[in-house]
């Protein structure tokens, strides 16, 4: 079995572009990983589409840097 990989997406308000790389991800070859959403208050679609994806979703209404610090928490 391959090692799980994690990959940590921070966002907000991120509708425009998180589909697409949401699906940029998903289409790599390597099977084995999980993808974590960190959000900060987003006001648009950003949680629905990250939710379409399976993602596992954390609110952080702080900063780019505790989000990120978040998201390497929660990764497996």
């Amino acid at each position: 079995m391959e090692p799980l990989i994690s990959v940590t997406i921070p966002t907000f308000n991120s509708s425009k572009t998180l589909e697409k790389c949401l699906q940029a991800v998903a289409n790599q070859s390597y099977g084995n990983k999980e993808i974590i959403v960190i959000d900060s208050d987003s006001k648009d679609e950003t949680v629905e589409i990250a939710k379409k994806f399976g993602c596992k979703i954390y609110n952080y209404p702080g900063a780019l840097l505790g989000a990120r610090a978040l998201g390497v928490e929660k990764a497996k």
